[in-house]
């Protein structure tokens, strides 16, 4: 009974907080950006490459859909984007940087939204086939 709790828990944990992560990612890189202090938020949601490659692969290996390893996706863009900006800049106004960043955040919640709407669409078709 246990061990199902556990692994119940771990499926749970492993399919939504990649999506606290995204969104965290965001906040903290517009307040970054804006010059705001994110020390607080980069204590919660702040990831390294290391532990975002550890959640993609255990999605694998669980066989999570692409609507739970889109958040996944996007934080690794996130991570490149972030070391291009520190290693060489961007050459543009702030605004631009925050546009770049709710740009991929919003094409992966559209993303996720599709994926997440054709899965559903097709277990109600195989419900209704099979009846």
């Amino acid at each position: 009974m246990e061990q199902k709790l556990s692994k119940r828990l771990l499926l749970i944990v492993l399919k939504y907080i990649p999506w606290l992560i995204a969104v965290g990612y965001l906040f903290g890189t517009i307040f970054a950006t804006l010059g705001w202090s994110t020390a607080i938020l980069t204590n919660f949601v702040g990831l390294s490459v290391l532990p975002t490659v550890l959640i993609l692969i255990s999605s694998f290996a669980l066989g999570f859909c692409i609507w739970h390893r889109l958040p996944i996706y996007y934080t690794i863009v996130a991570n490149w984007v972030n070391l291009y900006d520190y290693l060489i800049g961007f050459s543009f106004a702030t605004i631009y940087t925050i546009s770049i960043y709710l740009f991929l955040f919003v094409i992966t919640v559209l993303l996720g939204a599709y994926f997440k709407n054709r899965h559903n669409v097709r277990k109600r078709n195989t419900k209704t086939r099979s009846i």
